[in-house]
């Protein structure tokens, strides 16, 4: 899949809630992996199970967008 380039906060909002609207279809017990090009810089602050700390310093919206979807999908594995 493929985020909406970054300066598209109303288009990543959407795709965001699609996204979750598909994720939340999927039973708990399954394995899920999202690959594609979310368009994020997560930065280099640690969520457990989620990012570690050797990103760039820099965060911006669609990274931002990308963390707080991971962290509310602890099921998930992004790449």
């Amino acid at each position: 899949m493929y985020a909406p380039v970054e300066g598209k906060e109303q288009e990543t909002e959407e795709f965001y809630r699609e996204l979750q609207q598909s994720t939340d279809k999927i039973p708990k017990k399954e394995n899920i992996i999202l690959a594609g090009d979310f368009n994020g810089k997560v930065g280099n602050q640690p969520i457990p199970e989620c990012t570690g700390t050797y990103g760039e310093q820099v965060t911006n919206y669609n990274g931002a967008a990308l963390r707080d979807f991971r962290a509310f999908n602890p099921c998930l594995l992004t790449v």
